[in-house]
């Protein structure tokens, strides 16, 4: 019921990640440290919904818990986000996150303040054959490395801006990975 993944996550950090980590140096040091866990429950019962599964935005963070009891943990006085993709075992798949008015959130991914950012990848039964590894291509991985720096800023006090502005917005952008607005409202 498990599915295997392949991808290279330290080559996606350094190509997605690192850019806008770099960028924001000046504000705080950021150290990452990568780590895969295999066969971790969320002992979550998400909702059937004909063919999908369904978990309501109340319900995301409850999955924290399970997930954090399973990361490696060590001490230390600095803060911790946790970047983590879940990808759900075939019996619960797909596996989406939906909102208050039961629509899937397009990321399919949520932030839990002050803690980071859970995205769910589902892998398709038809892409994935048994005792075969899924191979996350690089579009994948680039579309979730965005969602996750999304969702770092949004976590370093940065708001999402409704979509009619953002294309506005974007257009007053520095060229790099913060917009000028996101500067003056980091510092």
């Amino acid at each position: 019921d498990q599915v295997r993944i392949n991808w290279d996550i330290q080559k996606a950090v350094q190509r997605y990640v690192q850019p806008f980590l770099k960028e924001i140096s000046s504000l705080a040091d950021f150290v990452i440290d990568t780590q895969v866990l295999h066969y971790v429950s969320s002992d979550l019962a998400p909702k059937r919904q004909g063919e999908e599964f369904h978990l309501h935005e109340s319900q995301l963070p409850l999955m924290v818990n399970p997930l954090e009891s399973a990361l490696g943990s060590y001490t230390s006085n600095l803060s911790t986000l946790h970047f983590i993709v879940y990808v759900p075992p075939a019996s619960q798949s797909p596996l989406l996150v939906v909102d208050r008015d039961s629509q899937p959130v397009e990321s399919n991914a949520f932030v839990v303040h002050r803690w980071g950012s859970v995205l769910l990848h589902n892998v398709n039964s038809t892409d994935s054959q048994p005792d075969t590894a899924h191979t996350l291509s690089a579009d994948l991985m680039a579309r979730m490395m965005s969602t996750f720096v999304s969702h770092l800023k949004s976590l370093l006090g940065n708001v999402a801006l409704p979509k009619t502005l953002s294309k506005e917005i974007t257009a007053m952008s520095t060229g790099t990975a913060m917009s000028y607005w996101e500067w003056n409202n980091l510092l």
